[in-house]
């Protein structure tokens, strides 16, 4: 018989680090604009500016796609571990 084995902490830990991945996704034109005022050079502010815009839809796909990746790993790790405990309870229960 084939056995499953999966690290069900480290997928809901990945899932949590994931998510931050996504929230600093989502923080990134902040940020463009907080380095763009402090450069202290009007032609290098608006080429940071611009560059954070021409970003800004590619980012978006990404940060949803990192977001959802998230959700779900955090998701099957939940769901693996929920499994595992009522497999052990039903065995338990048999005993």
């Amino acid at each position: 018989m084939e056995e499953l084995v999966a690290d069900t902490d480290l997928l809901v830990e990945t899932g949590e680090h994931l998510d931050v991945v996504a929230r600093e996704f989502d923080d990134a034109d902040r940020y463009a604009e907080t380095v763009a005022d402090a450069v202290g050079d009007d032609t290098l502010a608006e080429a940071i500016r611009s560059f954070a815009n021409d970003w800004k839809n590619r980012r978006a796909k990404m940060q949803e796609s990192i977001a959802n990746l998230a959700d779900l790993t955090t998701a099957v790790g939940s769901e693996l571990r929920s499994a595992d405990a009522g497999l052990a309870t039903s065995l338990e229960v048999e005993s």
